[in-house]
């Protein structure tokens, strides 16, 4: 026995230290991998321009939407990063990407600015690589061949050589492009030997930028020495005037702010071979805040231009590339070849083996394809990886990888729609929690999670603690695999997903203590029958609710993009470690636990007795739980005087509870006699009411009022029925009557309240408007940039002297300019930045009446900008056109909520304030106005309505499997109501609609499962436990009134039909006898004619009988029918009186509802205060998101009102009729069953 505890006990050391492991590196994990999204690390937004240089059948108002899909693909091809895509108009995109994602604003650009083209890249004759679609050069036969003159179509594929199959990309080609080598030598190699390079733009980008990525402390001297220095020998090389050197000087180009403030252009290498800084100087000086001012995209043609785009004077490409300096650097095909060749072909190679694997690893991954192309297929065989051949129309790459044919395909199909997408501004926006923010809510949340461990530890003991382990465990786990493994970013979507999977299962687990509490407090049982009593009662609650868990996960993973798809990830494999903590670890420790004896020994270790009614109640329970176990180990040790002391303390506190028991009672007793008193009087209205109606329908309804109120005055007794494992506790009518009235009467005020709310919402709605959060549109963007931005600030000076402008706006004004730094394009467009952020929140009338003043403007008198909210964002780095070497000053300007009639206003206003009117834009000055669409969010909510319809329909499936028709009914109306209520509510509050909401509605209808479940398997648990006998008892009445309207039809029915057999048979009869009558007549009667005179008249008889035998018994039918109808109408009429009352009596489903409700309802009420006290600290300590901290709080409760007294009525109607019919069916076929037996055994016996 002791050998047998001591293998116990050493298996749960082993259990709890490998989970302490396991939490320890999962941290770890956690600690190095975790990236933080734009909610916590800020963001980029672009304003990118798109244009098609490739004619199609595509309207030119679809260009941004189309554009808009490639571009997400592209920047979120997994669907995980925190991309976000706005449209505006039919040529404008803002693009907002998570600083996690890039390595800066410059990475952000020239990631959405690359082209996307494929090169095919051959050898050229002095060794290198050239474009093989460009023949000839600009001076002389210049021809440039579109992609599309190559490759039609691309898809992934296998070929079969040698019986294996080989992965490949199948290409339809137009072969006679391709112009293979020719020779007389039958041995001589005649393939083509070809590079695939897909993104050459993102390669020079990667190189520039290596600095960022290297993990060294000494990463700036690893860049100089990898990069800097031997790309600077390549340019001493080349010479300062080769094309090399000028491109390599343009692309190493940046900015950095110096120790006196200034912003210096300089170059890392410039074109005589040598560097403005040693990496010294660069590391301590220059880095953190170097920024480059060319994209790469500069530097690369898009695959899919044509001769007109290089030689037409009005081609994207027809003039020389200018360098920073505004020098000519070349033809942007000759800057690309030497680009590619030197860096590509003889930097890359070379330094390989100095690289790091994840650069190694992106740049192989941009080679779609390298080696040698044969014309047509080659012997039998397998073929290798890096060969192929023509055949026809058909081209077959071999690859190494399945997923390399699959991704080189993708890009052939993405690289022919011909967009091209020029970046004008990047606006770097702040987190909304920054470092500070995020430290506070970190140490609040912790502040709570130990309160909540020290309840769990002080109420459940060493249970509570084998509980924390393994929910910490699930938790490490579930992030350490989405941070490390798949590379999720941690926002706000990552905490609630957290928080959810922490509630659940705690809630659980505490729902399978609890349990097991009850049987050895109350009903008094071992620890481990206990322990198996609950595990049988709960492990298929448990398992339902985390399968049910899982659809909705799996639904928003499919569907989903971005932070949703984050939040899906982080729950499925959080429920699926949930589902292997809570049959697995919990239950094997448990078991375990009590197999060592402990709680026999030591009873305290055990949970708390804390289940009494009121927290005077659990306090004494608690004392006299703690000092019987002292009882029991003064007795063990034979401590008589102590022993005694304790009984004394024992007798003092029984007798505090039983005087606690008496007042309860007496109170009780109080209440039920003014319950009663209330119920004569309700019963004395009703009965006023009924004797001044005529109406029998709701003279009906009143007559049932009164009789359930005489049921209830009648029985006031408690009666507890003990029925093997399960106890069904049948309440007294006086505490169901109660609880049925309450619940009515919630029900109305909700119904009130809901309509109101709603309606309220409504009219808000279309009244003020909806709030858009960031990433919804709803708001228009006026990019203010070049002259326009320095005339501006001239406007300002202006007004801060003239004499129409008021003392507070020309005091306002004079403060912005006495700030103005000449020259200096960066001061200029903040200030001019904060002129129009400020001037219209706090100085909106005094700069509408000086704009309007003198005839200015009179149209803008009495104009006003009620209800819109102004933001401004500003830099120096605005590019009108890609390529273009001067950058210019720029001021974006987003008015929300404005309308149109107000945004032509507001354009005038700002013509007043240094925009020049009717003008065009131009390289250098502009306004560039645009309504903003979103994109990607409403996306997002579109295929987020899906995944929540896919769910309750799949959900619908398992719980009819499982559960039945009825609970499914409950469950999904009480979720279309709790998401309606809450889009309702958010509407009509003005808090913010967007993607937070959507989170927020999704984490909400988890925890409405979660709810629904516990509460629904409980229920389904003790009904379950009934047999069909002593069901039939309970419904006994009902069923006989059921039954009595069964056989009533049936009989019916078989009255109709002998009537029709009898009908029939006489007409058979008369037939019979027509035949014989005609057969004799024809024997006897020589004369034919009269045999056949008679026969005929016998005949017309005949049919006229028949006629009217028909019409009589077609007559007595419908009598019968009709009478039956009638006498039916009357039985059923009574029935229905009859099973109302007899339901009345029966309150076997209420008792079992209100028993599982007062179960569950301090645990709910508890675990709510969690989620409440939770959810105001997002709002108090992270006041951005306050609209979504609002959503959880008010949707949580609102949720639990809805499963208790929408939901749970709902079935408890609904299930009543189920199982009355249900049991009505079984028994009239049962008797239909006997009935035919009796009737085959009879016709034996005769």
């Amino acid at each position: 026995m002791k050998k047998n505890i001591f293998t116990k006990a050493f298996f749960i050391l082993v259990i709890l230290i490998s989970l302490l492991i396991g939490i320890i590196f999962s941290c770890i994990e956690i600690a190095n991998n975790t990236k933080l999204d734009s909610t916590f690390n800020g963001k980029y937004v672009a304003s990118v321009k798109v244009d098609k240089n490739k004619e199609d059948d595509t309207p030119k108002e679809l260009y941004a939407k189309e554009a808009a899909d490639i571009l997400e693909k592209r920047l979120n091809p997994m669907g995980i990063n925190d991309i976000s895509i706005e449209i505006s108009g039919y040529d404008y995109l803002k693009v907002h990407g998570s600083k996690s994602n890039f390595t800066d604003k410059n990475a952000f650009k020239s990631e959405i600015q690359k082209t996307g083209s494929i090169f095919l890249l051959t050898d050229d004759t002095m060794g290198g690589l050239k474009d093989m679609s460009i023949s000839g050069t600009r001076t002389s036969s210049f021809e440039k061949k579109t992609l599309n003159d190559y490759i039609i179509s691309a898809k992934a594929g296998t070929y079969s050589t040698g019986g294996t199959k080989n992965p490949i990309i199948d290409f339809e080609v137009n072969s006679e492009n391709f112009e293979f080598p020719t020779s007389e030598d039958p041995a001589a190699d005649t393939s083509l030997k070809i590079q695939m390079l897909s993104d050459p733009d993102a390669f020079f980008e990667s190189i520039r930028s290596m600095y960022k990525t290297i993990d060294d402390k000494k990463s700036s001297k690893i860049y100089y020495d990898r990069v800097i220095l031997p790309i600077r020998d390549m340019v001493r090389t080349s010479g300062q005037n080769s094309v090399f050197a000028k491109s390599i000087e343009d692309l190493f180009t940046g900015t950095y702010i110096n120790k006196q403030n200034q912003k210096l252009t300089r170059s890392l290498i410039k074109r005589d071979g040598t560097s403005f800084f040693t990496y010294q100087v660069f590391d301590e000086e220059v880095r953190q805040t170097w920024e480059f001012i060319n994209s790469t995209s500069k530097y690369v043609y898009n695959s899919n231009a044509a001769s007109e785009e290089f030689t037409d004077s009005d081609g994207t490409y027809k003039l020389e590339l200018v360098g920073w300096d505004k020098n000519s650097i070349g033809y942007i095909e000759e800057v690309f070849n030497e680009l590619v060749n030197k860096l590509y072909v003889d930097w890359y190679t070379k330094s390989k083996d100095l690289l790091e694997d994840d650069f190694i690893n992106k740049v192989d991954n941009q080679i779609v394809f390298s080696g040698n192309i044969y014309n047509g297929p080659q012997s039998s065989g397998a073929m290798p990886s890096g060969t192929g051949f023509i055949d026809g129309s058909n081209m077959k790459l071999f690859v190494d990888s399945f997923a390399k044919s699959r991704v080189g395909a993708t890009i052939f199909q993405a690289s022919g729609t011909g967009y091209i997408f020029n970046v004008d501004n990047i606006e770097d926006v702040n987190a909304l929690i920054n470092n500070a923010l995020f430290i506070v809510l970190a140490v609040a949340l912790i502040i709570l999670t130990l309160l909540f461990m020290t309840y769990i530890l002080f109420a459940y003991r060493i249970l509570g603690a084998f509980i924390l382990m393994t929910v910490l465990a699930v938790m490490s786990a579930t992030l350490a695999i989405a941070t490390s493994w798949l590379g999720l970013t941690f926002g706000i979507e990552t905490l609630i997903a957290l928080f959810i999977i922490f509630a659940i299962n705690c809630q659980l687990s505490i729902t399978l203590i609890d349990s097991m509490k009850k049987s050895v407090y109350k009903m008094k049982r071992d620890f481990k029958s206990s322990l198996v009593l609950s595990i049988k009662e709960n492990v298929g609650v448990i398992v339902d609710i985390l399968v049910a868990l899982l659809i909705p996960s799996f639904c928003l993973f499919w569907l989903s993009t971005a932070a949703l798809k984050t939040f899906s990830i982080l729950i499925t494999f959080g429920v699926v470690f949930s589902l292997i903590g809570q049959l697995v670890v919990i239950f094997i420790l448990f078991r375990l636990i009590i197999g060592t004896q402990i709680f026999n020994n030591i009873p305290f270790l055990f949970a708390a007795n804390l289940s009494g009614n009121s927290n005077l109640e659990m306090i004494y329970l608690y004392k006299i739980d703690m000092i019987n176990k002292k009882i029991y180990k003064a007795e063990k040790n034979n401590d008589s005087q102590k022993l005694e002391l304790l009984k004394i303390k024992l007798s003092a506190q029984q007798e505090k509870l039983n005087k606690l028991y008496i007042n309860q009672q007496e109170k009780i007793s109080e209440q039920e006699s003014k319950y009663i008193v209330h119920l004569k009087k309700q019963k004395g209205i009703l009965e006023n009411k009924l004797s001044k109606l005529k109406n029998d329908k709701r003279k009906l309804k009143l007559e049932l009022k009164i009789i359930d109120i005489d049921k209830t005055l009648d029985q006031m007794g408690i009666e507890i029925e003990v029925n093997s494992n399960v106890v069904v506790e049948t309440f007294d009518r006086y505490e169901l009557s109660r609880f049925k009235s309450r619940s009515g009467f919630i029900a109305k005020i909700l119904f009130v309240g809901l309509i109101s709310i709603s309606a309220l919402s409504v009219g808000l709605g279309f009244g003020v408007g909806i709030n858009y959060d960031s990433t919804m549109g709803g708001r228009v963007e006026y990019t203010i940039y070049g002259q326009n931005v320095r005339d501006g600030i001239k406007v300002v000076e202006e007004i801060s002297k003239d004499a129409e402008a008021s003392e507070s706006l020309k005091s306002f004004a004079k403060d912005i300019s006495s700030r103005v730094i000449e020259n200096d394009d960066l001061n200029n467009a903040e200030l001019y930045a904060e002129f129009i952020s400020i001037g219209f929140s706090q100085y909106e009338k005094d700069i509408i009446n000086f704009v309007s003043s003198e005839g200015q403007n009179s149209a803008l008198k009495g104009f006003s900008l009620s209800g819109v909210t102004v933001e401004t964002a500003f830099g120096d780095d605005f590019q009108y056109s890609t390529g273009e070497s001067e950058l210019k000053p720029w001021v974006l300007i987003k008015a929300k909520n404005i309308n149109s009639r107000q945004s032509n206003k507001f354009k005038s206003v700002l013509y007043q304030l240094g925009v020049y009117e009717n003008s065009e834009n131009s390289l250098e000055y502009g306004m560039i106005s645009k309504r903003i669409f979103s994109k990607t969010t409403t996306n997002t909510i579109v295929r987020t309505a899906i995944a929540f319809g896919a769910s309750l329909l799949i959900l619908g499936i398992y719980i009819l499997i499982r559960y039945g028709w009825t609970y499914f009914v409950a469950l999904a109306m009480g979720s279309v109501l709790l998401v309606g209520l809450i889009i309702v509510f958010v509407i009509g509050s003005h808090l913010l609609v967007g993607t937070t909401l959507v989170i927020s509605l999704w984490a909400l209808f988890l925890l409405f499962i979660t709810f629904s479940l516990i509460y629904f398997g409980k229920i389904k648990e003790k009904l379950s436990s009934k047999d069909s006998k002593s069901m039939n008892e309970y419904f006994n009445t009902e069923i006989d009134v059921l039954m009595s309207l069964r056989n009533f039809r049936k009989n019916t029915r078989k009255d109709i039909q002998e009537l029709k057999s009898k009908s029939r048979i006489e007409l058979k009869e008369r037939k019979l006898k027509f035949k014989t009558s005609k057969s004799k007549e024809r024997k006897l009667n020589l004369n034919k004619d009269e045999a056949k005179s008679n026969i005929v008249l016998w005949t017309s008889e005949v049919k006229l009988a028949n006629k009217e035998t028909k019409l009589k018994f077609k007559i007595e039918i419908n009598e019968l029918k009709s009478t039956r109808k009638s006498e039916f109408k009357v039985l059923k009429k009574e029935g229905n009186e009859k099973v109302i009352v007899a339901s009345k009596e029966n309150n076997y489903i209420l008792s079992v509802v209100l028993s599982v409700f007062k179960e569950n309802l301090n645990k709910f009420i508890f675990i709510l205060g969690i989620y409440a006290i939770t959810f105001i600290i997002f709002m108090i300590f992270i006041p951005t998101i306050f609209s979504m901290g609002m959503t959880l709080l008010i949707g949580s409760i609102l949720g639990w009102i809805i499963i208790s007294f929408i939901c749970l009525p709902v079935w408890l109607t609904i299930e009543q009729v189920r199982l009355r019919k249900n049991l009505t069916r079984k028994k009239f076929i049962s008797e239909l069953k006997v009935s035919n037996e009796e009737q085959i055994i009879e016709g034996i016996n005769d």
